[in-house]
């Protein structure tokens, strides 16, 4: 099927921008002990950079996210487990799993310029299901890993599964007793 133009989907009736997906979030793969080493050593698994809440885009006649490979993203110290893509009209296959990576801004330059990374206000309505579902998720995770460094409980540092990267949904942990999650 001819994948929707930005304007069809943006004059879609009740269509609600940011409330759309094509995403899998696979929670029962979640639970494998070594799922990220198996993602990142997938060369089908592709990787959404974020920098302050901003994407790399991919501009063209239809606007969407710029998915890298796992090679092409430099090692974040933020790094999300999304899910996998079951849309119709993106570039990558359905299955294909999906990460975000949290950079710096050095890392962040070296894959584009300041101008190729842009946020939620200016892409939400514009991106197809799957990339505006992808955006508001990883956008979310982040924020909250930035925002939610100690334990509710008792006000311990929270740290990520080390040495593994986070993983949404096992995320942050004081001690094994309790776990704080999104």
């Amino acid at each position: 099927p001819a994948r929707p133009s930005a304007a069809q989907r943006a004059t879609a009736p009740f269509a609600t921008a940011l409330s759309r997906s094509a995403v899998d979030r696979d929670y029962l793969s979640r639970s494998r002990p070594d799922l990220f080493g198996e993602l990142r050593s997938s060369g089908d698994t592709r990787v959404l950079p974020l920098w302050n809440g901003r994407a790399l885009c991919a501009r063209g006649d239809v606007m969407a996210l710029r998915l890298l490979t796992v090679a092409e993203v430099p090692d974040a110290a933020i790094q999300l487990y999304l899910g996998r893509s079951i849309s119709a009209f993106s570039r990558e296959p359905a299955g294909t799993a999906l990460l975000a990576a949290v950079l710096t801004e050095s890392e962040a330059l070296t894959l584009g310029a300041e101008e190729e990374w842009l946020g939620l206000r200016e892409l939400g309505a514009v991106l197809d299901d799957r990339d505006a579902g992808l955006l508001v998720e990883a956008v979310a995770l982040a924020n909250w890993h930035e925002t939610h460094r100690f334990s509710p409980r008792t006000g311990e540092p929270l740290i990520g599964e080390s040495p593994t990267p986070i993983i949404y949904g096992k995320v942050r942990t004081p001690h094994l007793a309790s776990v704080a999650a999104p």
